[in-house]
């Protein structure tokens, strides 16, 4: 995909971290990141299925998914930025490793945090770049109001950790629908979905990803141009 293209971001969301070896991670997207010319974001989260992570043979390991996931991001950004890395953790301890090459984008890859709990805004201002939500998905509906609420508090976490409140990224991620029946947020004409997404733009929503509606190749592509022509034009900075 990045040989294909030359402007859009490429990235996971989101990767589940605790499933994978973090060295290898972090080579990959690092590799990736090089190659696209600094077009890559990890979006990561640490799981919630219970079932997957038995089918993976790491069942033992579900409990403690948050855990692993904090130390699986610290040593991403250990390796991005240390020529001659080193890191002693719960998990994982390796000194001397050199791994390259390394991301291009200043400050290494962003990392986009998935959940809505209380623990993964902690995440975000102890670890993350941006807030990365499911929204409008029971039971973390997250209306414009409830998003808002949360934006705070993320907002006093980052002046806790001596992180510059305004610099607070959100980029949720939901569906959108083209139909009839507007009670839904984001579902409705053109001009409806514009006036929710303004709704969210108003409590601190930057940018939004879309699942893309339809039940085939042909109607995603006929509702991914309606898109870009009757919505993103009302909203794009």
């Amino acid at each position: 995909m990045a040989a294909k293209t030359e402007r859009i971001c490429l990235g996971p969301s989101v990767l589940i971290l605790p499933y994978r070896n973090p060295l290898v991670t972090a080579k990959w997207f690092a590799t990736v990141d090089a190659l696209s010319g600094g077009r890559l974001f990890l979006g990561a989260g640490t799981g919630w299925w219970r079932e997957e992570f038995e089918a993976l043979g790491l069942s033992e390991q579900f409990a403690e998914r948050g855990q692993r996931t904090d130390e699986y991001l610290r040593i991403c950004k250990n390796l991005w930025s240390e020529d001659l890395a080193a890191y002693k953790g719960h998990f994982y301890s390796y000194e001397k490793v050199i791994a390259a090459p390394k991301p291009v984008q200043a400050g290494g890859i962003p990392i986009w945090i998935g959940g809505n709990s209380r623990r993964a805004l902690r995440r975000v201002a102890d670890l993350g770049d941006v807030w990365h939500p499911v929204v409008l998905t029971p039971p973390a509906d997250l209306t414009p109001v409830e998003l808002g609420t949360q934006r705070k508090w993320l907002e006093s976490l980052y002046a806790e950790r001596a992180r510059n409140p305004a610099t607070v990224q959100i980029t949720p991620k939901t569906h959108l629908y083209f139909t009839a029946n507007t009670a839904r947020p984001l579902a409705g004409t053109p001009s409806k979905i514009v006036e929710d997404l303004l709704a969210y733009e108003e409590q601190g929503v930057g940018e939004f990803i879309f699942y893309v509606p339809g039940a085939s190749e042909p109607e995603k592509l006929d509702n991914l141009q309606r898109i870009a022509e009757d919505i993103l034009p009302q909203v794009a900075q």
